[in-house]
């Protein structure tokens, strides 16, 4: 694979400080509304290049010197976004953007680099040295014309530091990241910067059904009606429930599945537990619609909201959410408020004179899986027109028949739940709880039990795959006979590399199974597992666990590729979520050409039976 090649010399670290409050604040707001609050202030900038180092308000630099040079920022899509409002306002000051060569991201490189993104801890992990960020702290609320001069100079120290830690990262480090990977992070900045329309007035219909949703619940349970608490004061929670003579709910934060479980078991019986689900959720879409409305902005000939996309943010490379508004996570299906169907994907929309192409690589993942398995007699079947879950009801469940979906749909819905959720080492109670999240299936204990046998008996390839990356995960223990600690690498088919740092065991704690007793030995509940560092955090995996990375990470790439062929055409894709792309097109325009962008898979897997399927909407759209 390529790498990038620049001459070291034309690299510029181009960092801003700004005003921040409680109020005014990126947090809250987003940049680019950040950049229009009444409060703003860019007052100081740092820029680093090969003649040294320049600070100083921006208005007084001479910025015509980046023209045709490589710009980098820790946090790119901020200081871009700020630049840009500084052009917007100052044309002849500031030339636009598009006049450099690139301005890409050191947090978006150090994230690739090690899954660091912030500059302290990236900073110390590449370097051993530590960060502090007290300054930058302390400038809360602070007016650059009304700081002490003392203050004024730590505030120039701290920021020529960030500066010049920003370029030497990407001089050490830019060689290590794939032109491919870079590409994507530029992307991934053009389409923060960018954003998204949005449909405001839907948004305040939403907003106000919400609103007179959960005031109408609140009316309806118990110690709100007596003017106690809040509605999800655990206080009152833990009173109903002894009232009630049923056990404490688990704590929804970090067990969602035994909390849902808890729900449902007892939500018929005691309105109120319903009631407390409702408001949940209504809450839930409330707080992201005022997201919405706050970082959304008039431009002009439509409302926008900048697209918050991280990239990189998760180990496997994938996407996340970023900033308050999760494309990653929005709910499947519409929630009820006040009549109304809440649906926060429709609030979002195409720019005057385009329209959405929804395009989705479909079963991407157990595509790749029987690729990266050797399973050539599955693919062939792909190739010869079954569908995924066709072939693998041929393959593994001795189906003979012919269109499995319409025949017979609840082999089908097994099989697919099967394929999606056993691939990766699950067990029979976690298959419950997936079987019925991926194909709505209620299976009982005996028939989960037999699913996950079946499986794994007829899917040998599958399971050897496990086999081999657990052994060889154990073996990465310890370390090497020079001293240095061991790495598991995972070098996928595009070349990339997953390592695994400091590979170790770690007893821990297991969580009580479905029914079982607590025991009288609190040792017995302790168990070891191999772990991993991953960004800091020590991570359990066992060979299916890294097989489901190796192949989420496999498909997000295969995925990159067609999404910088689409990008590379001219396309503006406002955001992406997980296997699917969201496109803008020319109403005029049929969605064929786009689409067939997606359809070749990449040169690195040629053999890989891709299939995408799309659809033209004027909003986002499941």
């Amino acid at each position: 694979m390529n790498r990038v090649t620049c001459t070291p010399p034309e690299v510029y670290a181009v960092d801003f400080e700004t005003y921040y409050d409680n109020e005014c604040s990126v947090v809250p707001l987003g940049p680019r509304a950040y950049c229009r609050h009444p409060n703003f202030d860019a007052y100081l900038v740092v820029v680093t290049g090969p003649e040294g180092t320049w600070v100083g308000h921006p208005s007084d630099y001479e910025w015509r010197k980046l023209k045709g040079k490589i710009v980098v920022s820790h946090n790119a899509a901020f200081d871009k976004t700020v630049y840009l409002w500084l052009h917007e306002n100052d044309p002849k000051t500031y030339p636009h953007p598009d006049e450099f060569e690139e301005w890409n991201c050191t947090a978006n490189l150090t994230a690739f680099l090690c899954n660091r993104r912030s500059l302290a801890q990236a900073w110390e992990y590449l370097y051993g040295n530590t960060v502090s960020k007290a300054v930058r702290t302390d400038m809360k609320g602070q007016r650059w014309e009304t700081m002490e001069p003392a203050f004024q100079e730590k505030v120039m120290d701290y920021a020529v530091g960030d500066g010049e830690k920003c370029r030497k990262v990407w001089l050490d480090f830019h060689g290590r990241w794939p032109e491919q990977e870079r590409l994507a992070s530029l992307l991934t900045i053009h389409s923060t910067v960018e954003g998204v329309g949005v449909n405001m007035d839907l948004v305040k219909e939403y907003i106000a059904a919400c609103q007179v949703e959960l005031m109408a619940i609140e009316s309806e349970l118990p110690w709100m009606k007596d003017g106690k608490g809040i509605p999800t004061s655990p206080k009152e929670i833990a009173l109903h429930c002894r009232k009630c003579g049923i056990p404490l709910p688990p704590v929804k934060y970090t067990d969602a599945e035994g909390f849902e479980a808890w729900e449902a078991e007892h939500s018929e019986k005691h309105s109120w537990i319903k009631g407390l689900g409702n408001w949940r959720q209504v809450n839930k879409a409330l707080k992201t619609l005022e997201t919405i409305q706050r970082r959304t902005v008039w431009l002009g000939d439509h409302y926008n909201m900048d697209a918050p996309l991280k990239y990189f943010g998760a180990h496997t490379g994938r996407w996340s959410g970023d900033s308050g508004v999760n494309f990653q996570n929005f709910r499947k299906k519409p929630i009820q408020a006040n009549g109304v169907d809440i649906d926060i994907r429709k609030v979002f929309i195409p720019r005057p004179g385009y329209k959405f192409v929804i395009a989705d690589y479909s079963q991407i993942e157990p595509r790749c899986a029987a690729w990266l398995s050797g399973d050539d007699e599955f693919l062939q079947m792909v190739r010869d027109g079954w569908s995924v879950y066709e072939a693998h009801a041929k393959a593994s469940m001795g189906w003979t028949g012919k269109n499995l979906k319409q025949t017979d749909p609840a082999l089908y819905a097994l099989a697919k739940a099967s394929r999606l959720g056993l691939g990766y080492g699950c067990g029979a109670a976690k298959f419950q709880v997936v079987a019925k999240a991926l194909a709505g299936l209620e299976l009982t204990e005996e028939e989960s039990t037999k699913a996950v046998k079946d499986f794994r008996e007829n899917n040998p390839k599958i399971t050897g795959l496990w086999k081999t990356l657990q052994r060889t995960f154990a073996h990465s223990q310890g370390k090497k006979r020079d001293g240095s600690a061991k790495y598991f690498d995972m070098e996928l088919p595009s070349g990339r590399m997953m390592r695994y740092p400091s590979v170790k065991a770690v007893v821990y704690t297991r969580k009580l199974k479905p029914g079982e007793e607590k025991p009288k030995d609190p040792k017995d509940l302790l168990e070891s597992r191999l772990t991993a560092d991953i960004g800091g955090k020590r991570v359990p995996f066992y060979g299916g666990k890294l097989c489901e990375n190796l192949v989420q990470a496999t498909a997000r790439d295969v995925f990159l590729t067609g999404l910088l062929r689409v990008a590379l055409a001219g396309y503006h894709i406002p955001f992406h979520v997980h296997d699917e792309l969201v496109i803008e097109v020319p109403e005029d325009e049929p969605m064929e050409e786009v689409v067939s962008l997606l359809q070749v898979a990449p040169d690195w897997m040629s053999d890989l039976p891709t299939e995408v399927e799309a659809v033209e909407a004027d909003h986002y759209q499941k």
